[in-house]
């Protein structure tokens, strides 16, 4: 058997054991600091259901995470070389899930966006889809 004040004694010769691991914690810092998404998350299974030379119908189903009702939708499209404005955009309501984008170019490539939206948010980020419109290649 130990004895305990054998033991009281050998623990009373130890210097305080600092914790680095600990005082790290502490030091460390967020550089951001933490975003909670608040919006509708964005629509899901985005498709192209009918894509011509010079006009492409986009379709998609409600979002998995709604956070909320779903009142409306935005759909916006610019060409897929470019990171500038987009070239049209069409607010939609809670049950419009397919929009028709017409005058396109033909034999170039277009990158859709789609937004859910609730009567206080829009989703934090679009659903997107990239598509060619196809044409004659001449032979």
């Amino acid at each position: 058997m130990v004895n305990n004040h054998g033991l009281a004694n050998f623990l009373s010769f130890l210097d305080p054991f600092p914790n680095p691991w600990l005082s790290r914690v502490k030091q460390y810092s967020f550089p951001n600091p933490l975003v909670f998404c608040l919006g509708p998350g964005p629509p899901s299974r985005v498709r192209f259901t009918n894509v011509g030379r010079t006009s492409v119908t986009i379709a998609w189903d409600p979002p998995v995470y709604p956070r909320g009702v779903i009142t409306r939708y935005r759909v916006a499209y610019r060409f897929n070389s470019t990171s500038s404005g987009f070239i049209w955009q069409s607010l939609l309501g809670r049950n419009e899930r397919q929009r028709t984008a017409g005058a396109l170019n033909a034999q170039s490539f277009y990158r859709f966006f789609v937004w859910a939206g609730t009567n206080t948010s829009w989703s934090d980020l679009p659903a997107e889809a990239v598509v060619y419109t196809g044409g004659s290649t001449g032979k």
